[in-house]
């Protein structure tokens, strides 16, 4: 959206981006925590809001008046790294890094509720407090990631969940894990992307899709996988 809104610097669209995704979090939350909060609620609210934005943003592309920022619009929902450099490396690395500290800061929290809200809430954790931080903190960076190389899904699902399988659900060991794999992944995907066809470079979005999608209903149809660690 800041895209064809003419954002120009460097922090703009990331800093835009962080904005919008900041309201449309605490939109999300505020829905689905009316009445009993429950993690279906949070997904078929975050469903029907990203159709509404994802709809919105069709919109606004296909009537800009200006053919270049459709093209860069359009690049940049196909997901890609061809666009990196030094200056934008340097603002994601800084995002990551401070969003990677806070969330250190909390993995005996987050092992705790593990066990549930109400258990986490007896043992002392403040648990509307730590989600508020955390979804925070991960708008956070999302906003200044994707804002850079376009939306490229599936790299945070798919290995935060391969992580607990060869890690365990202990946040302290996970968060290092994902990190790590993410980057690996995200690297193996973007090779892929400039070598499997000949002369052309694939979106990254694409290569994820096709390999998160049957990965992530494949552990939605094992029955004693649990999405939230044992």
């Amino acid at each position: 959206m800041m895209l064809i809104l003419g954002g120009s610097s460097l922090l703009s669209v990331p800093l835009g981006a962080f904005g919008l995704g900041a309201l449309t979090s605490a939109f999300v939350f505020y829905n689905a925590g009316s009445g009993s909060f429950s993690t279906s609620k949070l997904v078929l609210t975050g469903v029907a809001v990203s159709s509404l934005l994802s709809g919105i943003t069709t919109f606004l592309v296909m009537s800009a008046p200006n053919e270049s920022q459709v093209r860069n619009a359009m690049f940049w929902m196909a997901g890609s790294l061809s666009g990196s450099s030094w200056k934008v490396l340097q603002i994601s690395a800084a995002a990551l890094a401070g969003s990677y500290g806070i969330v250190s800061l909390f993995y005996r929290e987050l092992n705790i509720m593990l066990t549930g809200d109400e258990t986490a809430e007896i043992l002392g954790v403040n648990v509307s407090r730590l989600r508020a931080i955390i979804v925070t903190v991960s708008t956070l960076l999302t906003g200044f990631i994707v804002a850079n190389t376009g939306i490229i899904g599936f790299v945070g699902l798919v290995v935060p969940h391969v992580g607990r399988g060869i890690v365990g659900s202990d946040h302290k060991k996970l968060i290092n894990f994902s990190v790590a794999g993410g980057a690996i992944f995200l690297l193996l995907t973007d090779i892929a992307a400039r070598t499997l066809v000949k002369g052309q470079e694939i979106p990254i979005g694409v290569i994820t899709a096709v390999m998160g999608a049957p990965f992530f209903m494949w552990l939605i149809k094992r029955n004693s996988y649990k999405f939230g660690g044992e």
